[in-house]
This record gives C-alpha cells, structure tokens and sequence, in this order.
C-alpha cells in the first residue's frame, strides 16, 4: 500500500494569537493548540519578525519572565520569515488597515492559507489566496483534517 505525503498545514500567526497562546491559563486555548500542533510538527506555524518583535516588547514591559520560554518556543516551533520589502505591502495596500498591512503581505508573500488573528476585521477585505480567521476556526478545520479516515 501506498501512502500520500501530505502536506501539513501552513498557518501565519499574527502576534495576537502568539500572545493568548503563551499567557494562556487553560491547556485547551484554541492559540496555544496551534503553538503546541507546531511545536509537534503537524502545522508548520510562520510569522515574520515583526510578529516576534511586537510580542518581545510586550513582554518586556508585562511579563519580563516569559521573554526566555517564548524565544525558545519561537526557536523550536515558529518559522520566522523577514518583514516585506514596500514593493509586497503595496501588493496589500487596499486589502487591510493600515497597520495590519505588513503581516499581511507577510503571509500572502510566504504562501500561507491561513491566517490566524483575533482580529479579523483589520483584514478586510483581504486577499483572495488567504483565509484569515481566529484560532478557534482553524483549530475545528485542522480537526477534521486530522480525523482517523478508517474503514
């Protein structure tokens, strides 16, 4: 018998998503479901630096302790791509609010389906090639993705 290669899932998570998910108080949060599938390697989480960045100095200011678990969280499970370059936030110029311009074209740029935000309205109307959505959404899509295909 053979079996298909499949191919995992590719989310981009915004850093609201990355924040719930690390100072998140239940095991069952749907953002730290996405960080713990990447963590065990059966999504492949993307951000760009300036998700990680937003998220530092959060925690700089907050939650000074938490800033070593999540550089090493970031380092085992998060594909860390470089900001866009003007040329591709201009691709998303008229697709999201102005400050969500970059992530946006972020993950247009590294070929991510999905996008996973508690704030979609900032996305709109969004891109054609991209699904931006909150956690919980994906993690009831990866779900059925996941489900035992038995006979």
């Amino acid at each position: 018998m053979v079996q298909s290669k499949r191919v995992k899932p590719r989310i981009f998570l915004d850093s609201d998503v990355l924040m719930a998910g690390i100072t998140s108080t239940t095991d069952f949060a749907a953002s730290l479901i996405l960080i713990r599938l990447a963590e065990i390697q059966l999504i492949e989480a993307v951000c760009s630096e300036q998700v990680i960045e937003e998220v530092l100095r959060v925690l700089q200011v907050k939650m000074p302790e938490a800033e070593k678990p999540f550089k090493r969280l970031v380092k085992q499970a998060i594909k860390v791509k470089p900001n866009p370059n003007p040329a591709e936030q201009a691709i998303c110029q008229k697709l999201a609010s102005k400050f969500y311009i970059p992530v946006l074209s972020a993950a247009v740029r590294e070929k991510c389906p999905w996008l996973a935000t508690f704030n979609e309205t900032q996305y709109l109307p969004g891109h054609p090639e991209l699904i931006v959505a909150r956690p919980d959404e994906f993690v009831s899509r990866l779900r059925g993705q996941f489900a035992w295909q038995g006979g």
